[in-house]
């Protein structure tokens, strides 16, 4: 089409040129006999232009075939002005039609290929998971952009009216698409599941103290290592979407991490319920405590949490035996003969730390009354916690006021 028109740019430009006085008739003759057959031609142009389109395949010329009443379909050797013979010109608004159909779709089935080019370099990020000796999967960004976009093309190529011839393939990638979406939605979570629970069934304590759920956790371990060694072997999107039960894989590890995660909230729960102060503290710190349950110091980082006012507690000996409780600002108060000696059960010790603070801090204020009366005040006042000062001092302000009020009345105030 192109040049047909640079053709008849041209032969205008020449009979314009001969038109001028004084030129030759006959080359002018030529150039509008020229301009006569280009015309011509260029009536020719829709038909050749339907004849050619690249998205005729065999389906459209047995339409043309049909069409005619008699086979018809170029080949290498078929000559224009053989095609031009015909009577094809008669039935062009048919053949316009079939062209228009070929060409969309001739489209559909290019956008489809370019998809399937698409994703074909596109692979999983596989990343090494601390000294688990397995992997997880990285970022996934440019993969869900490119499925979001596809998903939405899949959708739309199906509603077409122009699908038909291939339908079954379309419908085929479009389900390969969902698949693909389901895989990575269902991956992901079970993902984050495991590296939640992964370090928390790592500790033997944890798993001595919830062996049901740590059985669970340890067949879905089993299956998460399997599927990454076989996502490692090819990390191409479409080869791991097409590895046989991938999706039902991840589908019972997901039921399964639920099961342990119901588990260990109910566990947590129990906990709670035993030593209330417990409530304080996040999941996640009570099991760094509940996971080291040999190691009794390492409820230190959390007391505060759980007693206003304790900052530490005093471990003697080996068997980190609790002699004391401070303060944040180092104030210690004695446990006296009632030590606590911790075992793994880490809230019952607790439980018995909370009733030696109660018991010391009576204790202390008794015996701090008792110093009180023997002790000039400005030296009693060094010798003694703050808690013990400042309740001591309200004890016998109270107790001065009340003998006032006994001996004078109310003449006893002044």
């Amino acid at each position: 089409d192109g040049e047909v028109k640079t053709l008849w740019k041209n032969n205008f430009k020449t009979i314009k040129a001969f038109s001028e006085e004084g030129m030759p008739a006959a080359p002018l003759a030529a150039a509008e006999q020229l301009k006569g057959r280009i015309d011509a031609f260029k009536e020719k142009m829709p038909l050749i232009a339907s004849l050619c389109n690249k998205g005729m395949r065999d389906r459209h010329w047995e339409r043309v075939s049909e069409m005619m009443g008699q086979p018809f379909r170029p080949t290498a050797t078929t000559s224009l002005s053989s095609i031009l013979t015909t009577d094809l010109e008669s039935r062009s608004e048919q053949l316009d039609e079939i062209a228009a159909a070929a060409s969309k779709e001739f489209s559909l089935e290019k956008a489809l290929d370019k998809m399937l080019v698409d994703w074909q370099p596109l692979e999983f990020t596989m990343v090494e998971y601390r000294d688990t000796g397995t992997h997880i999967v990285g970022g996934i960004d440019e993969i869900q952009l490119l499925l979001d976009d596809h998903l939405v093309k899949a959708q739309t190529m199906l509603g077409s009216p122009f699908i038909r011839p291939f339908e079954e393939r379309a419908k085929r990638w479009a389900a390969q698409l969902s698949l693909i979406q389901d895989l990575i939605d269902i991956w992901i979570k079970v993902q984050g599941m495991w590296q939640y629970l992964e370090p928390i069934f790592g500790s033997e304590d944890i798993m001595r103290q919830m062996p049901k759920e740590g059985a669970l956790f340890k067949k879905q371990d089993a299956m998460w290592r399997q599927n990454m060694t076989q996502v490692c072997a090819d990390t191409h999107v479409l080869a791991v979407s097409e590895l046989p039960g991938l999706l039902d894989s991840c589908t019972e590890q997901r039921s399964l991490l639920e099961l342990v995660q119901k588990g260990l909230n109910e566990y947590l729960e129990m906990k709670r319920l035993y030593f209330p102060r417990f409530f304080f503290l996040s999941n996640d710190e009570m099991l760094e405590i509940l996971s080291e349950t040999k190691d009794p110091t390492r409820v230190q980082p959390h007391l505060g949490k759980c007693f206003d006012g304790i900052g530490k507690l005093q471990f003697e000996g080996d068997k980190n035996t609790i002699t004391a409780m401070l303060s944040g600002e180092g104030e210690v108060v004695s446990f006296g003969e009632g030590k606590v000696q911790p075992t793994a059960m880490v809230e019952q010790w607790l439980l018995e730390v909370e009733t030696q603070m109660f018991a010391s801090i009576a204790r202390v204020c008794d015996e701090g009354a008792q110093a009180y009366k023997v002790k000039p005040r400005h030296e009693w006042v060094t010798e003694w916690q703050a808690q013990v000062v400042l309740t001591v001092t309200v004890m016998m302000w109270t107790l001065d006021v009340d003998e006032a009020l006994r001996a004078s009345g109310n003449s006893g105030l002044r």
